[in-house]
């Protein structure tokens, strides 16, 4: 038996939490190429391993940021009173 949410807030929210992980993740993906790229080539010289630390620095940066920009993104649309979210023009198939 399902429950009708209390909050809405926290349901869209959690919505938007769920949809930033996969979208974290390609850009994530997307970000190794150019971080490699663009390491000046003094570094290339450096070990494996610190060579994998400059790159997985990038990447996380990435990532935290395009993370960060989902959450904040979400937020006019976590906000919004759920009838007045049903109404507006191409927001009819959401489910929260």
């Amino acid at each position: 038996m399902n429950a009708p949410a209390k909050n809405p807030f926290a349901t869209r929210l959690m919505i938007a939490h769920m949809i930033a992980y996969p979208v974290a993740f390609v850009w994530a993906t997307a970000a190794i190429v150019p971080s490699l790229a663009t390491l000046p080539n003094e570094a290339l010289a450096l070990p494996a391993e610190q060579i994998a630390n400059k790159v997985l620095w990038r990447v996380g940066a990435v990532s935290l940021v395009v993370f960060a920009l989902a959450h904040v993104t979400a937020l006019p649309w976590a906000r919004a009173r759920a009838d007045e979210a049903k109404t507006r023009a191409g927001r009819r198939g959401y489910i929260a």
